[in-house]
């Protein structure tokens, strides 16, 4: 190997392969720079995007609370507004509030 190196030094050689060794070493520095700014970027906008979903999610789980609650106080109301309510009186609540049209899945009423 100390041979090869001499001989190029004797050739000129030498010079050569420095500036090529060099040109390679600032193009590894470019691409490892490159890369690193392209990974920060790609993580920056994806955070970005996680934390706007879940703030999504979270004010459609609001609303839905907030819609469920409205209706417990619905049926809480109608109950305080009677000493006692017949079957019949809980079906035509439910028909004119149209809790189960409005809103399928909920359950009690």
């Amino acid at each position: 190997m100390l041979s090869v190196i001499r001989s190029w030094k004797k050739n000129g050689s030498w010079k050569n392969a420095q500036k090529s060794f060099f040109i390679l070493l600032f193009g590894f520095t470019i691409t490892l720079l490159l890369a690193w700014y392209v990974l920060n970027t790609e993580h920056t906008i994806a955070t970005t995007k996680f934390k706007a979903s879940c703030d999504e999610i979270a004010i459609k789980i609001s609303a839905q609370l907030e819609i469920n609650a409205q209706l417990l106080r619905t049926g809480a109301a109608f109950f305080e507004g009677s000493d006692s309510i017949t079957r019949d009186e809980w079906r035509l609540f439910n028909q004119i509030t149209a809790i189960s049209k409005d809103f399928p899945g909920i359950q009690g009423f």
